[in-house]
């Protein structure tokens, strides 16, 4: 309990501490059981950091809309969370500057992560499907102009030059998404240019009826 008090800043999140990994359980951010363990300034900082992120979904993503993103596609879900990430990172650190050392010590490890992930994989290789990096290529990239520090370079390294490609092209409209229905159009807009399926109730939700691009079937009827 006392150390949920130390990382939960007393916000509307909770924090919970089990298992190995961090993770999101609905309004319950979930960290590393730590009882015991020797924990250095720099993991409890990430561990901060991942709650300040986490407390800022809460308070600045429609968490509603995601979650009815989440339960009709997952690959849009993924493109969705990528694209709110800076965006809540920003407004995180603007609201409360304390956060901006947690946030980016967060970041910096979950780059880390990525990087050592990808030790062994050849990602020019053609069996790579190149989509499935456009995600953290938002997520990372996209948090380079937020004002946090991480070692953004090393990671666009390990990124297929399509999925840096299709973030860059697309920077300006990352930035400027500032609410999560903007962030689903955009993540709508990417699935379309690569080829996802995109179920008629996501179309909907994003206000999407354009069907002159040739997508499947007529899913812009109304009921």
């Amino acid at each position: 309990k006392g150390t949920t008090r130390i990382f939960g800043r007393k916000e509307e999140i909770q924090v919970a501490f089990s298992g190995n990994q961090a993770r999101v359980d609905g309004d319950v951010v979930v960290l590393p059981d730590i009882e015991g363990a020797d924990i250095d300034s720099r993991q409890a900082s990430v561990m901060r950091g991942f709650v300040d992120h986490h407390s800022g979904v809460s308070k600045y993503s429609d968490t509603h809309l995601i979650q009815a993103i989440g339960g009709k596609s997952e690959q849009i879900s993924t493109i969705l969370q990528s694209i709110e990430d800076p965006r809540i990172d920003k407004q995180r650190v603007s609201d409360y500057v304390g956060s901006r050392q947690h946030i980016s010590d967060a970041v910096d490890a979950m780059c880390d992560s990525f990087i050592n992930s990808q030790e062994q994989v050849d990602v020019t290789s053609e069996d790579v499907d190149w989509r499935s990096y456009v995600p953290m290529a938002i997520a990372t990239l996209g948090r380079k102009d937020t004002g946090l520090t991480a070692d953004f370079d090393k990671v666009k390294e390990k990124l297929p030059e399509a999925a840096v490609d299709m973030f860059e092209r697309h920077a300006d409209e990352v930035a400027a998404c500032d609410t999560t229905l903007k962030s689903l159009k955009l993540a709508v807009k990417l699935a379309k240019e690569m080829d996802l399926d995109i179920p008629p109730e996501v179309k909907k939700l994003a206000g999407d009826d354009d069907n002159a691009d040739g997508g499947e079937g007529s899913d812009g009827e109304s009921e």
